[in-house]
């Protein structure tokens, strides 16, 4: 058994912050420290633990299976100790205020939407500010506190972040649009050039060239109108589970593989991290994400 009983303590918001950025700059940024001083107090950390915490990549660093045990641990502490500071200095005595949270309209309007009452009811001085916008606001630049979104942050150095979940993808069809299941006449509905980036595009544009059939004649920019098409029999494409399988008008087509998933990140803008009604706002999300492990 090692001996941590003279750990610096201080030195675990280095490897805190290491983690949350998967990165050794960003982390110095973030704590108004040099590198160097990063890197010595994580090696330190490590050494008195007898562990690697990190895996160091040419493209950054990557928490060990030991790294991500111990990080757990250090985010559900922090927290306590966030909650116990508040108690005795009296601060935030109630949830209250306004939080502005951003997602994508798909999740904002059949996955949190649907699970907001718990939140108003629980919490009656809280005010939610919802932004469903397929592109990314900036809570560095303070355009919105919390963000759910599809994929890794990359331009939000010093935002906290956690993968929260997977969000998986099948083809769905209209029920009535193929009453015995034949979806082969059935064109694929599309994401617009602009969107083409987006894994499910590109997933989409494969399958219309390997597959044959109609040529796709609808091209959208979210998957909430893709939702709408598919609703009005015009076509089949991608939804996420979660909305396709609960959607007794639609039928899911399991005969295609290598479905495309979406990584779920949570981030929180950082001056807000320790107050109660963020914190209530981020344990709704994980609670109306849940499924989605």
């Amino acid at each position: 058994m090692h001996r941590i009983g003279h750990l610096d303590w201080d030195y675990l918001r280095f490897v805190l912050a290491a983690a949350r950025s998967n990165s050794i700059s960003a982390a110095a940024r973030h704590l108004h420290v040099n590198e160097s001083t990063v890197s010595r107090r994580i090696l330190s950390i490590e050494k008195q633990l007898n562990t690697a915490l990190f895996d160091r990549t040419p493209t950054g660093i990557v928490l060990t299976g030991n790294g991500k045990q111990l990080v757990a641990f250090l985010e559900r502490a922090e927290r306590q100790i966030s909650l116990g500071l508040e108690e005795v200095l009296g601060a935030n005595e109630k949830i209250a205020g306004t939080v502005r949270l951003t997602s994508v309209p798909t999740l904002i309007n059949h996955v949190l939407i649907p699970a907001l009452p718990d939140l108003t009811a629980r919490y009656s001085d809280l005010k939610i500010e919802i932004v469903a916008t397929p592109s990314d606001l900036s809570l560095m630049q303070k355009e919105a506190d919390i963000a759910l979104r599809l994929a890794r942050p990359r331009h939000e150095g010093d935002a906290i972040s956690s993968r929260i979940g997977i969000l998986r993808y099948a083809v769905f069809a209209s029920r009535q649009a193929c009453p015995d299941g034949d979806h082969a006449a059935l064109p694929w509905i599309s994401y617009e050039p602009d969107m083409s980036n987006l894994p499910q595009a590109h997933w989409l544009n494969a399958a219309a060239l390997e597959t044959g059939g109609p040529s796709p004649q609808v091209f959208v920019n979210d998957a909430d109108a893709i939702l709408s098409c598919i609703r009005s029999g015009i076509g089949k494409s991608l939804l996420p589970t979660v909305i396709g399988n609960a959607d007794s008008d639609l039928i899911r087509i399991d005969s295609f593989r290598d479905l495309p998933a979406r990584e779920l990140w949570l981030l929180l803008h950082p001056d807000i991290r320790t107050f109660k009604r963020a914190i209530a706002v981020l344990d709704w999300i994980k609670d109306a994400t849940r499924m989605l492990k």
